[in-house]
């Protein structure tokens, strides 16, 4: 039986640098959303909130269809993203399309730790600039960076409470509090993750 793993939290609390450490373990492919969208971002661009939203929506049918072709072939899939509870329907329907066990890896914290981070996020270099800027890109030659978004600590709070993202959650759930992401015991988590299969 294939086994659909997810990993889900908000923005901010360690996902994909976890989900990869388990990928390495596991030996699943790792469907990152963050990822697909960045290719979009790069190659098709956006010059809209609206048209930035339509690449939100594609990366994640992206996401889903990759994860379709894996368990469709009787492999396991392991699938990242800011899941909200409106998205649970749709996994819900991908998963029982192949029958396939389900276990959700919910990273969480306390709030203000979380908002902290994703601000400083926001401007790392490492990070894609296109994730904190709402109206266009890529940039104008010769263009500064515009005001980021997400650096408001009430809209934060907003989106977090219209999310819901912690009713979002199908099979066994493994909750990681990533609050100090430093003394996330990976080995642990994985050993959770296991434990709730068998």
């Amino acid at each position: 039986m294939s086994t659909l793993y997810i990993v889900a939290g908000l923005p901010g609390t360690g996902k994909t640098t976890l989900s990869e450490y388990l990928q390495e373990e596991l030996g699943v492919p790792l469907f990152c959303k963050d990822k697909m969208k960045e290719i979009l971002f790069d190659v098709v661009g956006f010059q809209s909130p609206q048209g930035k939203e339509q690449l939100d929506r594609a990366s994640t049918e992206i996401l889903y269809y990759d994860a379709r072709r894996c368990l469709k072939a009787g492999g396991d899939a392991m699938i990242e993203s800011n899941f909200k509870a409106c998205d649970l329907p749709h996994v819900e329907k991908l998963a029982g399309e192949f029958g396939c066990r389900c276990v959700t890896l919910y990273l969480t914290g306390d709030l203000r730790v979380i908002f902290d981070r994703l601000c400083a996020r926001n401007h790392a270099p490492d990070r894609h600039p296109a994730h904190a800027i709402d109206d266009h890109y890529p940039l104008l030659p010769g263009e500064s960076d515009p005001a980021t978004i997400l650096e408001d600590w009430d809209e934060f709070e907003a989106m977090v409470k219209s999310w819901e993202v912690e009713k979002f959650h199908l099979g066994p759930v493994v909750t990681v509090d990533t609050t100090d992401f430093s003394k996330v015991d990976f080995p642990s988590v994985l050993a959770e993750l296991r434990a709730c299969l068998q």
